[in-house]
């Protein structure tokens, strides 16, 4: 990266510091100059404690007095720095809170108003890792980078003064003497960047790879088939080719480092010598003389603290890539939701149309869906079912809006779904996808996270409990609804598969939609408590357009209508009874899994053949 992009995001950065607190950033900038000046103060006060003394000495003159005024300046003066100190470090700290904060805010906020193509593509992916795990820690950096910086600089230009007056050419030379090390650090910085961004999938992967391992869900399968040992192969793979290759490129690194700071040692020393043999030359007071060497050593510091300091500027800022990336997709996609058709309360969605719709995931060449066309209407129950891979999941995320079809048209209410505001879209839809999440909250937030409104509504939430049969093991918990789930937390308990599906089910009948999806919601429950679950939902729901997709057939009879998928094609669609009297797909499927049931002994005994 560039000077040019690395300035800009540092001005995206300094917007970022403003905007989480304006008066914690005006007061970190007063602060951060007047700490700057103590430094000055006490190189004054060096040459004349020293002048004084000798002075003492030489004329063997015994009076203290100014001994002692010189001593209460300088305990003032570490007093104050002191105070300055505190107070910044305590400013700062709170201004830690705050940028937290607000970097939390966006980046939730840029998420929110992506799509799934964004977060399901690897360099977007990888964009929003590189922001969810930098960007708080780099901000920090740079605004306790920028408080060095003014402090620093407050005291260079005191420093620099005081010397001008002793010799402009030695000035020049101790600024100038600087520019190869920021050169040399400015290519190190996109070098170790440009390292940072190769490795960084591989990197997220074996982290991956590691918190998968400390998983609860995942730890009993690990520990039977004895895995954690391969796993840790693979992760120490990309961890030592990753040593490997840091040991090479430092070495070169650290070697040209050497070689130029021992050029800008000699210079120093060099002008220290100089300033020395000038000041004997001149009779100058041994006060001065320190004084002048003092000064030289402290723009030299400064000089080199402004050099780290603007060289960890620049790499923070390359880091800080990802949340202006981030940022940029974000307005992008508001941007894009500008002006769409807003759907309101009472604004209904009577049908669904798929009109030639065709489907292949981003970097596949592969159609997941082929030239589909259904219509869905309100106050009918459908169901997908179809072999694994045979597009029923894929097929909803359509009809939900979280993908764009490739070819062909979907329509909700006769016009074109892209024109519609996603947001208000999707409330008038609520889903069970299989993958459904398991939020380590208590029940009732669990449930309640189906509509945000009624998170602490707790006579809906009992009611949607109810629907589904989840109070009923609810009720017997010690906590009730207000009992925290999920295991490897604080005083959580965890609950079966079957009963985390019910919970999930709630959450979704907890919003009065008009679209509900279920995706495989009850394949951990038995026949008897999926079928009061199908039956009071399509009758609690006789209006809304149910959507649910099984690979059992135990119940299927409940759907109004059945689409049947075979290799992302529609292959059938009817009714349980037209579709077995077809004597197609859906009739050997269903005579198979009725066989599997009745006789599942013949079946392996046939398979076997």
């Amino acid at each position: 990266m560039d000077i040019k992009n690395a300035l800009k995001i540092f001005k995206h950065t300094l917007i970022i510091l403003w905007n989480s607190s304006k008066s914690s950033f005006i007061l970190l900038f007063i602060f951060s100059m007047l700490s700057g000046l103590p430094a000055i103060f006490n190189a004054y006060l060096g040459k004349q404690l020293i002048d004084t003394i000798v002075n003492i000495i030489q004329n063997r003159n015994m009076v203290i007095t100014p001994l002692i005024t010189i001593g209460v300046m300088y305990l003032a003066v570490y007093l104050i720095e002191n105070l300055i100190v505190s107070i910044t470090q305590y400013v700062n700290e709170i201004y830690s809170s705050y940028i937290n904060k607000y970097i939390s805010i966006e980046l939730l906020e840029a998420l929110n108003s992506m799509e799934m193509e964004d977060v399901e593509n690897t360099k977007i992916h990888n964009e929003l890792e590189k922001a969810n795990n930098e960007s708080t820690i780099r901000s920090m950096n740079i605004l306790n980078q920028l408080i060095q910086l003014l402090k620093n600089s407050t005291t260079l230009l005191g420093m620099i003064t005081m010397l001008l007056s002793f010799n402009i050419l030695i000035v020049i030379i101790l600024i100038f003497s600087t520019i190869p090390l920021i050169m040399l650090n400015y290519k190190n910085m996109n070098k170790l960047y440009e390292v940072y961004n190769k490795r960084f999938e591989k990197v997220r992967f074996a982290t991956y790879i590691r918190s998968l391992s400390v998983e609860t869900e995942n730890f009993k399968e690990i520990k039977i088939f004895n895995n954690l040992r391969y796993l840790k192969s693979i992760i120490l793979n990309i961890l030592n080719k990753n040593i490997r290759e840091d040991k090479r490129i430092k070495r070169v690194l650290i070697v040209k480092s050497f070689i130029i700071e021992s050029i800008d040692i000699i210079i120093s020393f060099v002008i220290k010598g100089y300033i020395i043999i000038k000041g004997i030359l001149h009779y100058n007071s041994v006060g001065k003389i320190t004084m002048n060497i003092k000064i030289v050593t402290n723009i030299k510091d400064s000089l080199g603290n402004i050099l780290s300091i603007a060289s960890s500027m620049y790499e923070d800022c390359l880091y800080l890539q990802g949340l202006n990336n981030i940022k940029q997709i974000k307005n992008k996609r508001e941007q894009q939701n500008k002006g769409k058709i807003y759907l309101g309360e009472k604004d209904t969605i009577s049908r669904i149309e798929l009109i030639n719709v065709s489907f292949k995931y981003p970097g596949s060449n592969e159609y997941v869906l082929k030239d589909i066309n259904i219509c869905f209407k309100k106050g009918v129950t459908y169901s997908l079912v179809g072999l694994n891979g045979s597009g029923k999941t894929t097929l909803v995320k359509l009809i939900l809006g979280l993908y764009a079809p490739q070819e062909g048209k979907i329509l909700i209410n006769g016009i074109e779904i892209n024109e519609y505001d996603k947001i208000s879209l999707f409330k008038k839809m609520s889903v069970v996808f299989q993958d459904y999440v398991k939020y380590p909250l208590t029940i009732r937030e669990n449930i309640g996270l189906g509509d945000i409104s009624k998170v602490n509504d707790i006579n809906s939430i009992v009611e949607s409990a109810k629907l589904t049969g989840a109070h009923k093991f609810i009720h017997k918990l010690p906590n009730e609804y207000e009992e925290t789930l999920r295991k490897g937390w604080k005083d959580n308990i965890d609950l079966s598969e079957g009963q985390w599906q019910k919970i999930a089910i709630s959450r979704a009948t907890l919003r009065k939609c008009e679209i509900l999806v279920l995706d495989e919601p009850t394949s951990s429950l038995d026949p008897e408590s999926e079928y009061e679950i199908f039956n009071t939902i399509k009758s609690f729901r006789g209006n809304g357009i149910n959507i649910l997709i099984t690979h059992r057939f135990t119940n299927i009879s409940l759907a109004d209508i059945i689409i049947v998928l075979e290799d992302g094609l529609v292959k059938e669609k009817g009714t349980h009874k037209e579709l077995l009297e077809e004597n197609g797909v859906y009739s050997k499927l269903y005579n198979i899994q009725q066989e599997m049931l009745l006789n599942p002994q013949k079946l392996v005994s046939d398979q076997s053949i």
